[in-house]
């Protein structure tokens, strides 16, 4: 075995020395943030006393709940909400690493539209921007906008499978146009 890095004795310290600010490890959260993390991840209804005053926005989840520890039965989204979910056909034509996010890819993907729209994706460590180019995936294109900092907004979501450390992003099997809708 390696050198035990846990200390074995205190260190020193005269009377009356400061020790420094403690700070938790854990933070607690509020009951409005809790209620409001709560709503937005679509995995149950807060009770009328955490509600928050302003009900927060949230957006159409991308797939089913996980299945609920309590009542040993799964849960999920109703069909409306499901609906609500428009999935397009995207075909990438620009990736590059996001700098200083190991695990990040900043892509372009075009849907059809006038513009490509700007996509960040957690793909990094499965796929080289080079080996993606000219990808057809799909994108989850009405999901609201989500800023990464540094100016890196993401404009949609793309899909992909994974099982233990392995990642496939999801493909149509047929070269459908970009922007064609799946439903």
């Amino acid at each position: 075995l390696g050198t035990d890095l846990w200390p074995t004795e205190v260190a020193a310290r005269s009377a009356g020395q400061t020790l420094g600010a403690a700070v938790p490890l854990f933070p607690r959260i509020d009951k409005d943030r809790e209620a409001e993390l709560v709503a937005s991840l679509g995995i149950g209804e807060p009770s009328p006393k955490e509600t928050p005053a302003a009900p927060a926005k949230t957006k159409a989840p991308a797939a089913p709940a996980a299945p609920s520890a309590e009542a040993g039965q799964p849960s999920g989204i109703t069909f409306d909400d499901f609906a609500k979910i428009e999935l397009r056909v995207g075909v990438i034509v620009s990736a590059e690493r996001v700098q200083g996010k190991d695990k990040l890819l900043s892509l372009k993907v075009d849907l059809g539209e006038p513009e490509p729209r700007p996509l960040v994706a957690g793909i990094a460590l499965a796929y080289a921007p080079e080996d993606i180019l000219g990808k057809r995936i799909v994108v989850v294109a009405n999901l609201a906008p989500r800023k990464f900092g540094k100016g890196l907004v993401s404009h949609g979501m793309l899909l992909a499978a994974k099982d233990g450390d392995k990642l496939t992003l999801v493909t149509p099997t047929d070269p459908f146009p970009a922007g064609s809708k799946i439903s």
